[in-house]
């Protein structure tokens, strides 16, 4: 448990005191304080986070973030990182990379350097200062990754947590999960399912699954939704926004007049938005988690005209599975430097009996998408997924 001294006035209600916005951020029993002197970043953080994590009253937090905005100190960091030797550490665990930036250590702090988001993280202890230059915007997914890091890395510390690269939906209240590798299909067939009126938003790159509940429990874990060119024909809704980026702006600014360039041109060719945004534009709801009804795997071919379900072995299903898993590709050790603030010890996740679990009590199905997949909208194929599910046995 991180000391409440670490944020002044931390038993304040979440909210502005002093000049300061303070916000606990709930994620299971785990709690991070998060304090920063610019209210529109915690409001992008709380929006961007919700409803995986709730805003709560800070003060009771396992670790403690702070935003600072101060030119001096940033150019300070910029000259120590030009200056000192450094060596690399590991960051931020993401599917394909864990992320390394370089580090050196500072009276008694490790200073980290993230040229990419556009700050340093100064940690000591469990608590990380996160140091930008004022009028900027990229440092906010430096924020969200700290944050996240070190609520994800605490629900690992049970080993009976399965971490899926997957999107899902929700219908009628449960939990249906996409799943494959990068490219495979996920963002627009989940795009088609929530664009039919009958689904909502659990997940877009990410899920936690609980296997200690009965069914098991799915989180949606929140990252950025890339939409890609092919995405955005099929659904224009997606693009509505004078950005290139609305992901790291928050609703009111979104809402205000006039473009908001990006900050480069790395920014200026993405187009991304926040899991809400993407919920959002397609006219669907937002939940952090659900029972799990159903796993689909998409299968993109010639070979069906328009769409068709397979069902698979629990053989197969639980191979596919750990396949899955989110970071599989990366191989070795995962653990972060901002993972280890949780302060608590990862067990060693008993991943192939989960999924070997899961693929046993689980339908699970190939969805075949031909040419013509999503010309007729997504009505039939959720009618036909849910009555799949319905027939299904185990073993059948």
């Amino acid at each position: 448990m991180c000391n409440p001294g670490r944020l002044e006035n931390a038993g304040v209600p979440t909210g502005e005191h002093d000049g300061r916005t303070l916000a606990g951020y709930r994620c299971g029993s785990t709690v991070v304080d998060v304090e920063t002197a610019d209210a529109d970043a915690n409001r992008w953080l709380a929006e961007f986070v919700s409803p995986w994590a709730e805003a709560v009253a800070p003060g009771e937090g396992l670790a403690s973030v702070r935003l600072l905005f101060s030119e001096p100190a940033y150019q300070a960091f910029e000259s120590a990182r030009v200056a000192s030797v450094h060596r690399r550490v590991a960051c931020f665990a993401l599917d394909t990379e864990v992320v390394q930036r370089p580090s050196w250590s500072d009276a008694g702090r490790r200073v980290i350097a993230d040229v990419e988001c556009g700050c340093f993280y100064a940690i000591r202890g469990s608590h990380v200062d996160i140091v930008a230059r004022p009028g900027r915007r990229r440092n906010r997914i430096g924020l969200l990754r700290v944050v996240r890091e070190i609520l994800v890395a605490a629900a690992h510390a049970s080993d009976r947590i399965m971490d899926v690269h997957a999107a899902g939906f929700t219908l009628g209240q449960q939990a249906v999960l996409i799943v494959g590798a990068k490219a495979a299909g996920k963002t627009t067939l989940l795009a088609h399912a929530l664009s039919s009126g009958r689904a909502s938003l659990l997940a877009n790159d990410r899920v936690l699954i609980d296997a200690t509940r009965e069914p098991e429990e799915v989180a949606g874990v929140p990252t950025f939704v890339s939409v890609r060119a092919d995405t955005v024909r099929r659904f224009p809704a997606l693009r509505q926004s004078a950005t290139e980026r609305p992901g790291i702006l928050h609703s009111d600014e979104l809402a205000a007049d006039g473009p908001c360039l990006a900050e480069d041109d790395a920014a200026r060719r993405v187009h991304t938005l926040s899991p809400a945004q993407f919920a959002a534009r397609l006219g669907a709801g937002h939940v952090g988690h659900a029972p799990l009804a159903a796993v689909i795997f998409p299968d993109i071919g010639s070979a069906t005209g328009t769409w068709a379900f397979e069902p698979i072995s629990s053989v197969e299903g639980s191979s596919l599975l750990r396949q899955s898993r989110y970071g599989a590709r990366t191989g070795g050790d995962r653990r972060t430097i901002f993972g280890e603030l949780s302060a608590l010890t990862a067990c060693g996740t008993e991943q192939e009996g989960i999924a070997e679990g899961l693929a046993t009590r689980t339908p699970m199905f190939r969805c075949r998408l031909g040419p013509e997949a999503y010309r007729d909208g997504a009505g039939a194929w959720l009618r036909a997924l849910e009555q799949h599910v319905a027939d299904w046995a185990p073993g059948a």
